[in-house]
């Protein structure tokens, strides 16, 4: 007995050291979207922007009444209020997919915060104030589901390499062309902001950045899905792999994918899922 005692410390301890770095491949599905719409607020936004705080004050409201349902993607955009400069606003948030929503859809033309509810376009124009986020939210969210999304990511932390499954499904029939973008979002990044609500110089040094756009994984609009006549239950799935930057935090990161129809931009569907949980 005085032999097993020691024999079993050893296993344990053994499985313990085990427990200690775990290098993947770590996998995360989500539960996908069946049956319930969810939509896309994407907050176009700037470090030096002493307004747009509100914007995100707002997204946090919505997602607090709408659990689960409303996804967001902070978009920094324009030289004026997302370029770099010295001291503590130094980092440049700005990416080539962010700049080319922008300049799509002209949401920064008059000035930020602003932003698109699952890109409708209403009057001809897409860009909506976030005062009114709620009203066209909850107009958005009133209405059944017309496709489905799940999200499966697998992450390998020595190479630091995101493979991302995307299942797509309809639930009515549908004659256009649709189509999948996908994009990688990180949250939680404590940087520099400007708000207006602080004593001058309005600085906040110890602001929490979230949902902010690192990048894409098929390009800024996507790749086409469909161009011919769908029915419920067709369904599609795409697989993708990108790699996180350096400075990224793999805890911290997810991937959004939308369905959107590319005739008329506006989103049918959107779902989100981290990279590791």
């Amino acid at each position: 007995m005085k032999k097993i005692i020691p024999f079993l410390a050893l296993i344990f301890a053994l499985f313990l050291m085990s427990c200690d770095k775990v290098e993947g491949p770590y996998t995360e599905v989500s539960t996908g979207s069946t049956g319930t719409r969810k939509i896309l607020i994407e907050d176009f936004t700037g470090h030096l922007c002493p307004n747009c705080p509100r914007a995100a004050e707002a997204i946090k409201s919505l997602q607090l009444v709408r659990p689960g349902r409303v996804i967001a993607i902070g978009e920094h955009v324009t030289s004026i209020f997302a370029s770099p400069g010295s001291g503590i606003y130094n980092i440049d948030f700005r990416t080539p997919i962010g700049n080319s929503n922008d300049s799509l859809f002209h949401v920064s033309d008059l000035g930020l915060p602003s932003g698109m509810v699952n890109r409708i376009s209403r009057n001809g124009a897409r860009r909506i104030e976030y005062s009114k986020w709620s009203e066209y939210a909850d107009s958005l969210l009133n209405l059944p589901a017309e496709a489905t999304i799940t999200i499966e990511n697998t992450y390998t932390s020595t190479n630091r390499i995101v493979i991302t499954t995307v299942k797509c499904e309809f639930l009515k029939d549908f004659n256009s062309t649709y189509k999948l973008a996908v994009y990688l979002i990180e949250d939680s990044i404590l940087h520099a902001q400007k708000d207006n609500q602080l004593p001058s110089p309005a600085n906040d040094s110890d602001y929490v950045h979230q949902h902010v756009l690192r990048g894409a994984f098929n390009g800024a609009f996507g790749e086409i899905l469909t161009s011919a006549v769908v029915s419920p239950g067709t369904n599609f799935t795409k697989t993708y792999a990108r790699a996180l930057g350096a400075s990224w935090k793999e805890k911290h990161c997810a991937v959004v994918a939308f369905i959107y129809d590319d005739s008329t931009k506006e989103i049918l569907q959107a779902e989100e899922k981290e990279v590791i949980y």
